[in-house]
């Protein structure tokens, strides 16, 4: 049935450009405040202190949660209680492919808003509504899907070009391995 339409599923809104992560206070405060920031070690140090400062300017209360590293059920269950117990209506990825899709997990299994803030263009997860869940073999277990694609995506293109650029190549690879 589908074969005879074209379907575009996008983001709410996408935003890009040097320094575009800066606005996660204000774009969070548009929707549910308190926010969970979740992401990766590597890229907390990278961002956290910047983003603190932010959202204590905006006076946006947030709280920051490190991705254990697989987009498992169980690391998505420990986020959501995390997330849940924290009160928060919106939450935020910064990272790659698995943990923007730890974090789409949360905000299925809450039922809120979530932004997404890509550190790698290694692949499409920042815009999909998929969300790829893996065992701890990284063996993928199931592929669950948000009602929706992300509310909001902010592409900070200062922070992509601090990536391995092995990321860029493999983002290449995924353009090219799908049909648009």
């Amino acid at each position: 049935m589908t074969n005879q339409f074209k379907i575009l599923g996008a983001p709410g809104r996408y935003i890009q450009g040097q320094g575009a992560i800066s606005l996660l206070p204000e774009i969070a405060s548009e929707l549910s405040p308190p926010a969970l920031i979740l992401a990766d070690e590597i890229v907390l140090q990278i961002i956290q202190d910047d983003l603190r400062a932010g959202f204590k300017s905006a006076n946006i209360p947030c709280n920051f949660s490190q991705f254990a590293g697989e987009c498992t059920r169980a690391e998505i269950e420990k986020q959501a209680n995390d997330a849940r117990a924290l009160n928060c209506g919106v939450v935020i990825a910064i990272g790659g492919g698995k943990a923007i899709d730890t974090a789409k997990g949360v905000s299925l299994a809450l039922g809120i808003p979530i932004i997404i803030a890509p550190s790698i263009a290694s692949n499409d997860a920042p815009t999909s509504r998929l969300i790829v869940v893996y065992d701890d073999e990284h063996r993928i277990t199931e592929v669950l899907k948000l009602p929706r694609n992300p509310d909001f995506v902010v592409v900070d293109t200062e922070l992509i070009s601090q990536a391995p650029p092995r990321f860029l190549i493999a983002g290449i690879g995924d353009a090219i391995a799908k049909k648009f």
